[in-house]
């Protein structure tokens, strides 16, 4: 699992937390009906509880955990096992390091709020509730309350351990001003017919009469872009291409279309067809002043610094508890 995808697990604690529950060890009867997938201190994640989860991160993305190939269910069975033994070293490490954060009426009432929107009534959610695990309001209740309580307990350690000051992003940005500058663009809209099925000789005939249209003010672009080209992506907005930088284009086009005199209508030629093409506007290379970036770079920087301290506090959180971890699910 990526240390991206378990800092937005964390983060993001709805995402696919729905089925875990932490349990004493089982009778030995259970033990064999369920095994145990996980053990953690006093605490286990048993495998019913990660096939919940499984169904769960399915369902979130789209699609029917039934439904996938036993590749699919693997990495997503591996990557689900993952974030609950972060979830379960997180949860545990809050409870032998009191208070937990608390969590107020209004919190709990909006989070619940958007939980149930995700569902066409009460019972839907109730009973999709019940599937994860969850048994009772009284259960959800308490569900979603530890959901919160993690991630302020993270919001509050990753805000007091990342801190990025005005030279930071003042460095950031000097090191890499040629690489967040904007390139020169152009705004071109175009008329093409293509050489893919007819002579080039054909192609280009049906372009040089639609400029002697144009010059003779018969039609406007737009309204033979619609008629006759075959760029059907934009022929219904008059043949703009919008903003283009030359990296956009493709190299047989780039030069000749940033060679383009403003409002001035020309046959251009490429490897798949005729344009006729017009340049409508043009923007110079710019590059943004530091004020301007700082609070897009100041975001960037702290992003990526609390990414870092995540990954290495679940690491620490890794040796200090004991860990005793089975496969994830296997699939026939």
């Amino acid at each position: 699992m990526k240390p991206s995808h378990t800092i937005a697990i964390l983060m993001v604690a709805a995402a696919i937390m729905a089925g875990l529950v932490l349990t004493r060890p089982q009778p030995e009867q259970s033990r064999q009906e369920d095994p145990t997938i996980v053990r953690l201190a006093n605490y286990e994640i048993h495998r019913s509880q990660l096939e919940r989860a499984c169904h769960e991160a399915a369902w979130l993305v789209g699609k029917d955990w039934e439904t996938l190939a036993n590749d699919e269910k693997e990495k997503i069975s591996t990557q689900v096992q993952r974030s609950l033994v972060d979830d379960a070293l997180l949860e545990h490490h809050m409870a032998k390091n009191p208070p937990l954060p608390e969590v107020s009426e209004n919190e709990l009432n909006e989070r619940m709020r958007r939980f149930a929107s995700r569902f066409q009534s009460r019972e839907a959610m109730r009973q999709a509730t019940i599937k994860q695990g969850i048994t009772d309001e009284k259960a959800l209740y308490a569900w979603i309350t530890g959901q919160i309580q993690r991630e302020k307990f993270l919001a509050k350690m990753l805000e007091e351990k990342t801190m990025v000051t005005t030279d930071d992003a003042r460095a950031w940005y000097a090191a890499r001003v040629d690489e967040i500058a904007r390139p020169e663009r152009i705004f071109v809209r175009h008329i093409f017919i293509s050489t893919l099925n007819r002579p080039s000789a054909d192609a280009r005939a049906m372009l040089e009469g639609a400029l002697e249209i144009l010059r003779k003010r018969e039609k406007s672009f737009a309204a033979i872009a619609s008629e006759m080209s075959e760029d059907y992506a934009n022929q219904k907005a008059g043949g703009e291409l919008g903003w283009m930088s030359r990296e956009r284009l493709p190299p047989d086009l780039a030069d000749q279309f940033f060679a383009l005199r403003m409002g001035e209508p020309v046959l251009v030629q490429s490897k798949i067809g005729w344009h006729l093409a017009e340049l409508l506007d043009r923007k110079p290379r710019e590059v943004p002043t530091f004020e301007e970036s700082e609070a897009e770079i100041t975001a960037a920087l702290k992003s990526k610094a609390q990414a870092d301290v995540a990954i290495d506090f679940l690491k620490e959180l890794r040796e200090l508890y004991r860990i005793e971890m089975k496969t994830a699910l296997h699939h026939e």
